[in-house]
This record gives structure tokens, C-alpha cells and sequence, in this order.
């Protein structure tokens, strides 16, 4: 499609495809989740939990499937159900981890022992506690999730641009 995400070449399409299908498989995933969660609990859950988290796993299939097709317009969408993914937050009044598909998390934990670590992990899941109840604190990011926002960002290179109209002539 002309004037799409996937004109400057193949690395981009391949990398557009690769985000687009984390948050189409991610938000099935997630939305099955969800619908698991909510049918096996004794208790319901909070309706506003179960809105958001079905709310946020239909924005994640909605806009992987409009990456896939090449569609302008879902790009911005895309980054922000990105950004949403980036933090991971855990403290004792507060705990906050969105992912859809996969996440690769740089963390720091504090407590009886303090420790920086990496954990890789190819799942969906929504966090969200008001308190949380943690005795530790945890920050992080995931990286594949900003690595993968800050690619969509990005401002198409002049040279590629220039080349493809050069090869045009």
C-alpha cells in the first residue's frame, strides 16, 4: 500500500509485522486471561478491572491487526499501548504491570535484599493494586516494549527517502 508503514524497505516491514503481531497475539492472549480469571474467581472481580483489562486487550488486538495491514493511523495508537507497557511498579500502596505478548524487564527490587535483575517473558498480563500489599519496592521497565515505542517513533531516515525517489526515476 503506497504511503503506508512498510514503504522504506524490508527491515522495516519485518519490525513493523514483529510489534504488530506481539500486541494482536498478546491482546488475544490477554483477553483470554481475563475472561479465565473473571469466570474461575468465587468472587468477582472489580467491574472496573475486568472493563479496563478487557478494554486494554481489545486496543492490543484491534491495533496489531491495523499494523498488520499496513495502516497509517494505528501507529500512534500502537505507541501508546507501548508506553502503557513500559513501567513496572510495585510498592506498598501501589503496583502497577501491563504487557501484551512479551516483555524483556530491567528491575530493581529493594527489601531484605536489594537486587537488579532481567527477566524475559513471553505472556499477557494486567497488574493493578490499590494497595498492593508489597513489602518490597520494585521498579522496572520493559525494554522490549520502549525499544519497540521508540522504533515507532522514529522519523523516517532522508537518505532512505532519497534513494527510493532517485530509484523511481
Amino acid at each position: 500500500m503506497p504511503g503506508g508503514l512498510f514503504d522504506r524497505n524490508s527491515a522495516n516491514r519485518a519490525a513493523i509485522r514483529f510489534i504488530a503481531a506481539l500486541l494482536l497475539l498478546g491482546g488475544v492472549a490477554g483477553l483470554v486471561l481475563v475472561l479465565m480469571l473473571e469466570a474461575g474467581t468465587e468472587g468477582r472481580s472489580h467491574p472496573i478491572f475486568l472493563v479496563c483489562g478487557l478494554v486494554l486487550f481489545m486496543a492490543c488486538v484491534w491495533v496489531g491487526f491495523g499494523l498488520w495491514r499496513n495502516e497509517e493511523r494505528y501507529k500512534l495508537w500502537a505507541m501508546l499501548l507501548l508506553f502503557l507497557q513500559v513501567p513496572n511498579i510495585e510498592v506498598q500502596q501501589f503496583a502497577y504491570q501491563f504487557y501484551a505478548g512479551s516483555g524483556l524487564f530491567l528491575s530493581f527490587q529493594s527489601g531484605s535484599s536489594s537486587r537488579l535483575g532481567f527477566d524475559f517473558e513471553i505472556a499477557s498480563a494486567l497488574k493493578c493494586q490499590i494497595p498492593s500489599g508489597a513489602d518490597e519496592l520494585v521498579l522496572g521497565i520493559n525494554l522490549l516494549a520502549l525499544l519497540a515505542a521508540l522504533y515507532l517513533m522514529k522519523k523516517p531516515r532522508l537518505k532512505i527517502e532519497l534513494t527510493e525517489t532517485l530509484k523511481a526515476e
